[in-house]
């Protein structure tokens, strides 16, 4: 456990500036958004029946809009295993005690830490928009946290994959070039991969975004999500494990 805890706090500690900045910028973010909601409670609670359903879209709209930010910031890349190459610390670590199973381990539990702190944050508007004006928001807050972790998880999956084939300052820059364009190429198949919602019929925008609000609210959804989610956190233990392996050998 001490190992794992040193580990941890070594990537902490290389990339805390990292974390610090977009925590800053994640509540200032929230905060533009929350206080309005705090500021304007009694108002909002004497409009017409109505409006209010419109303004609880709204929250919740607001509430999956900081889920993807959180999410993607938590699983997206820290630029440490990058550091490491380029300052020939990776090669010598090789002749460290740590094993390749335990360094993989200590890169998964710091991307479930901060995945937990920013998923913690992202809760706080949830939470308090609807203790103030209720509504569904909960569940679909969650499920696109998860979603958007995953994916941000996976890009960094690819990203560090390949870039952990480097062995030098000189090898890093021609991996880093093919790791951001297989990153590239696979943002552009996500975006052009069909997806259908509801029966095809012509429906609003507010009507589209309170059936996919619904659908995320669901039980069974969130599991999937869920499930997804731990399945990519494998995945990731398993990239990094076989890239450290790989370059011991």
């Amino acid at each position: 456990m001490k190992m794992y805890r040193s580990l941890v706090y070594r990537e902490w500690r290389l990339s805390r500036g990292h974390y610090i900045l977009m925590t800053i910028l994640f509540l200032l973010t929230e905060t533009v958004f929350i206080l309005p909601v705090l500021v304007e409670k009694q108002s909002i609670l004497d409009e017409p029946a109505e409006d209010i359903k419109t303004i609880k879209l709204s929250i919740a709209v607001v509430a999956l809009f900081l889920a993807a930010i959180g999410g993607f910031i938590a699983g997206m890349n820290n630029r440490v295993h990058k550091a490491d190459i380029a300052s020939g610390w990776k090669r010598y670590s090789y002749a460290l005690p740590p094993t390749a199973k335990q360094r993989a381990a200590s890169d998964l539990m710091m991307k479930l830490l901060m995945m937990a702190f920013f998923a913690a944050l992202v809760l706080i508007y949830a939470v308090a928009a609807k203790a103030i004006i209720g509504g569904k928001i909960i569940g679909s807050t969650v499920s696109t946290y998860l979603i958007v972790s995953s994916i941000a998880l996976v890009f960094d999956t690819i990203y560090c994959g390949i870039l952990l084939m480097a062995n030098s300052r000189n090898e890093l820059k021609k991996y880093g070039i093919i790791a951001s364009v297989a990153g590239v190429a696979l943002w552009i198949i996500l975006t052009n991969f069909p997806i259908k919602i509801g029966s095809g019929k012509k429906i609003s925008f507010a009507d589209k975004m309170s059936d996919l609000i619904d659908i995320m609210n669901r039980e069974s959804f969130i599991l999937i999500t869920a499930a997804v989610f731990v399945l990519i956190c494998a995945l990731y233990y398993v990239v990094m494990w076989r890239s450290y392996e790989r370059r011991e050998a």
